[in-house]
């Protein structure tokens, strides 16, 4: 069914729309002071807009004005139901993408995530629940119901119950299940690749075993890292991290803007910063040079510590990327993905002793 995104608008925002143009990102919205604002599809549950909203507002209230900005709407909630899916407005800023193999934008990017990161000081779960608490009733109102029932929020006499995670994950403390978990996995596939023998299954085979090593070495590494000891420290702090810290998700220039939060959740900011090394080192062959052009750019704004440094290095060396090819061909319809997965499993090949040369030196 066709909606009409202009008239939605109108309605639970009260906004005069001028016009309404469709768009790669969404629809551009015009209203009668001919203010632009952007009006996305989001395929996510009320409450987790609603999670997003309020890390937005913390992180502005902290002096990092640099992200998207919701618009709330008449009700007081930060969307608007379609059918089957969620509507946000926003104001967003206008720049250009990062471009990870610009050492000017690398600079820009690390200087821009340490600042996020310090803006997120404060963030516990305690203080979240207080700000969510606010919405909790409005989310799951009846003048909400037309939307699917929320499975998980009510109690036996149908009252809403309050879940954390349904708007805002906290993943502090989960990294070593985490790995555990996808050494498993990748022990299981091993063995899923010796009954079947195809042509993905002898290529994973010529390398299943060098990464279980190395997926099991790490997983005790950071079991003995100072991993639980910073994950104490930030709970109290309080901490987010973007989980999605990529180039189209980074504005620079006039109007620089860290966009598209709504993967954030409470987790190590070190964990945003494996990240991003992780991608520019794919594309200069793991140099330790590049590595430290980034740490240094990030630490003038944020200094990371010692005890980040070594959990920074464990997570930079867990095979994720073969874990997710993995995981990807083995639960899919296999024919489907094969010579994409097999493409990306040659380039894990081709990474192996860069990166074991990486881990010796950095």
């Amino acid at each position: 069914m066709a909606i009409d995104i202009g008239a939605l608008v109108q309605e639970y925002y009260g906004i005069r729309v001028i016009k309404c143009c469709n768009t790669r990102e969404g629809w551009v919205i015009e209203n009668e002071v001919q203010e632009r604002l952007l009006c996305r599809a989001l395929p996510l549950r009320g409450e987790k807009i609603v999670g997003t909203y309020v890390i937005l507002n913390h992180l502005r209230e902290n002096g990092f004005e640099k992200t998207d900005r919701y618009v709330a709407a008449l009700n007081g909630l930060p969307f608007m139901p379609g059918y089957g899916v969620n509507y946000v407005l926003m104001r967003r800023s206008v720049g250009r993408e990062c471009d990870i193999n610009c050492c000017e934008d690398l600079a820009d990017a690390s200087r821009l995530l340490a600042e996020m990161h310090l803006a997120s000081k404060g963030f516990t779960q305690p203080k979240a629940v207080g700000e969510l608490m606010r919405f909790h009733n409005l989310i799951n109102s009846p003048e909400d119901a037309s939307e699917e029932p929320r499975q998980g929020l009510s109690d036996e006499r149908g009252e809403a119950v309050f879940n954390f995670n349904c708007y805002i994950k906290n993943d502090l403390g989960n990294i070593p299940d985490t790995f555990k978990r996808r050494l498993e996995e990748l022990k299981k596939f091993r063995k899923t690749a010796k009954k079947s023998r195809n042509t993905f299954d002898y290529a994973y085979l010529s390398v299943a075993d060098y990464y279980c090593n190395l997926a099991e070495q790490i997983y005790g590494e950071i079991e003995l890292s100072p991993y639980r000891k910073l994950t104490e420290l930030y709970c109290e702090e309080g901490c987010l991290c973007h989980r999605d810290y990529t180039g189209h998700n980074i504005l620079l220039g006039k109007n620089e803007a860290v966009l598209n939060f709504e993967s954030s959740c409470i987790d190590l900011p070190v964990y945003d910063v494996a990240n991003f090394l992780r991608r520019r080192m794919r594309k200069c062959g793991w140099s330790v040079e590049d590595a430290e052009f980034i740490l240094n750019n990030y630490s003038k704004t944020r200094p990371l510590s010692d005890d980040e440094i070594v959990v920074l290095k464990v997570l930079l060396q867990f095979p994720q990327k073969l874990w997710r090819i993995i995981n990807k061909y083995y639960n899919s319809r296999r024919s489907w993905c094969e010579k994409s997965c097999l493409m990306q499993l040659e380039e894990v090949k081709q990474e192996k002793d860069p990166l074991a040369e990486f881990a010796k030196k950095f």
